[in-house]
């Protein structure tokens, strides 16, 4: 599973108010259109970069069901300077270098945690414990090794 870093106030930006201005569509909608295109980056170019792909591609990746090229010339109009989506690195970059550290790390089949280690547990015992056996030297009033060697 591939995350990806959303701010609380995207609904808010600029952007993508003319976004859904320029498709025709409500705000929601448009962030809708552009998580899903976020994360398909995420997943495919994790650097931000979208050189050579097509317009229908990009509506693909965002699932735009309108009017052919709306959504991907208001896209690259607003969010996306020479193919390089704007601002991806800065705001998703440490998460593209921690999964691209995580895919390698699995590569190598190692974990990213040190290994547990396995518990016992007991579920029944088959008898009872055994009481301590009692000090026979403290029993019997010795008070040294040597008066209890030279009794018994």
């Amino acid at each position: 599973m591939t995350w990806i870093r959303v701010e609380t106030n995207v609904a808010e930006n600029d952007k993508v108010m003319a976004l859904a201005e320029g498709c025709g569509i409500s705000v929601e909608a448009a962030l809708g259109f552009l998580i899903r295109f976020w994360g398909r980056v995420a997943e495919h170019r994790t650097d931000g970069d979208l050189s050579h792909m097509s317009d229908s591609a990009l509506e693909r990746w965002a699932g735009w069901d309108g009017m052919p090229t709306v959504f991907s010339s208001t896209l690259r109009k607003l969010f996306i300077r020479n193919d390089i989506l704007e601002g991806w690195m800065e705001r998703q970059g440490k998460l593209a270098q921690r999964a691209a550290k995580d895919r390698a790390r699995k590569k190598l089949g190692t974990s990213a945690e040190p290994p547990r280690k396995k518990r016992r547990y007991v579920t029944e015992r088959s008898s009872p414990p055994t009481p301590p056996k009692p000090d026979r030297k403290a029993s019997v009033g010795f008070t040294n090794e040597t008066e209890f060697a030279e009794k018994f």
